[in-house]
């Protein structure tokens, strides 16, 4: 008989064969759709595009060859994922500072959450909420399990979450953030060479203007990758 919404013409029943190879394209299709919507969105999330800038490369040569290039057709080409951070041993931690306020909660992790449904995120990224608020790590699931819509990807995405708090301006407790940034970086990256992993670090300042400074301060003597690139971003 005739199959309207595949056009395939078959003189007899289909087959299991068949028909498993119908379901794997139609779930095929379905992901493709999903991630068109994503993208599509990511057009109008500021916060989604200043992690984005913060990953890019100014649309240079590395970013140009990467497998997401087409990416540039939707976000523009200074908002792709640069290539040589998809490498198996290279890991990606995006440290949120204020990860307990307002603005994580509405806008950072959402954004957040969108670019890892999207495919924007690298599988070997990392993300680590940092805050003042002497949080448990079963506490800090549970806000992200309230603040986050839900869909397919959201427990893989909060899976790959961890709290830490400290003080901002605090160099000391920012070398405590390293202790836990270098532990998570490394089973991000089971595979890693024998030296190590290489690991690039995404601060974002989801604080009040006044603690830029101080918390800036305590990145560059006590939060520095020494491995990859260091980038802090704010969006106000």
């Amino acid at each position: 008989g005739l199959f309207p919404r595949t056009g395939i013409m078959s003189a007899a029943a289909p087959t299991e064969a068949e028909v498993e190879e119908l379901n794997k394209r139609i779930r095929e299709l379905e992901s493709v759709n999903v991630r068109l919507v994503e993208r599509l969105r990511l057009e109008r999330g500021t916060s989604e595009r200043v992690i984005l800038n913060m990953l890019g490369e100014g649309g240079g040569s590395s970013a140009a060859n990467s497998p997401r290039s087409s990416l540039g057709e939707t976000l523009g080409a200074d908002a792709e994922i640069p290539e040589d951070v998809q490498s198996d041993w290279k890991a990606l931690s995006v440290i949120v500072l204020g990860a307990t306020g307002d603005l994580a909660k509405k806008k950072t992790f959402p954004a957040l959450l969108a670019l890892s449904t999207a495919g924007l995120l690298q599988t070997k990224t990392r993300i680590v909420g940092y805050g003042r608020s002497q949080w448990s790590q079963e506490q800090f699931v549970e806000m992200l399990e309230k603040a986050l819509r839900p869909c397919p990807e959201k427990a893989d995405f909060i899976a790959r979450c961890t709290y830490q708090s400290g003080k901002y301006d605090s160099v000391e407790d920012m070398e405590q953030l390293t202790v836990l940034l270098k532990t998570t970086e490394a089973n991000a990256c089971p595979s890693s060479p024998e030296f190590g992993v290489c690991a690039n670090r995404l601060y974002y300042f989801a604080i009040p203007p006044f603690a830029y400074a101080g918390a800036a301060r305590a990145i560059h003597h006590g939060g520095l990758s020494r491995t990859g690139w260091d980038r802090m971003g704010v969006e106000k």
